[in-house]
């Protein structure tokens, strides 16, 4: 059985190779909410410096204000030691999507491999190209 957690509007899992950690994001979050969120995919026993992470945050109602936007960018920041190598899909609505795109765009300068995707989809087949060494 697949170990799930759930917290303040987040489901957390691994896949069952442990290979693939998946972030499934509802209803309404906050700032505090994300910070949490990626502190709790480090600490997660099963994470790894080259976890491959897919963030499905189509359904997530979350607009932060700018100072938010730029404080979880230099929390993210904060975490380049442990997610740096990992490949990151996040997976937005349309009305998400530019922001999402703006956050891969910036994480991008301090190395990050990330990309934004409309489609659940398009970001598992990116993910698994990568997984597979074709990118």
């Amino acid at each position: 059985m697949k170990e799930q957690l759930e917290e303040n509007g987040f489901n957390y899992y691994f896949s069952d190779d442990k290979t693939v950690f998946f972030i499934i994001a509802n209803g309404e979050v906050n700032y505090n909410e994300c910070v949490q969120m990626m502190d709790t995919l480090v600490n997660h026993r099963f994470f790894s410096k080259n976890t491959t992470l897919i963030a499905d945050l189509r359904n997530v109602d979350y607009h932060p204000a700018h100072n938010e936007f730029m404080n979880l960018v230099e929390h993210m920041k904060s975490l380049k030691d442990d997610l740096k190598d990992c490949k990151m899909a996040l997976v937005c609505s349309p009305l998400l999507f530019s922001l999402g795109y703006l956050v891969c765009e910036i994480m991008s300068m301090f190395d990050y491999n990330m990309k934004t995707f409309l489609k659940l989809e398009s970001a598992e087949e990116w993910i698994d190209k990568k997984l597979k060494g074709a990118l």
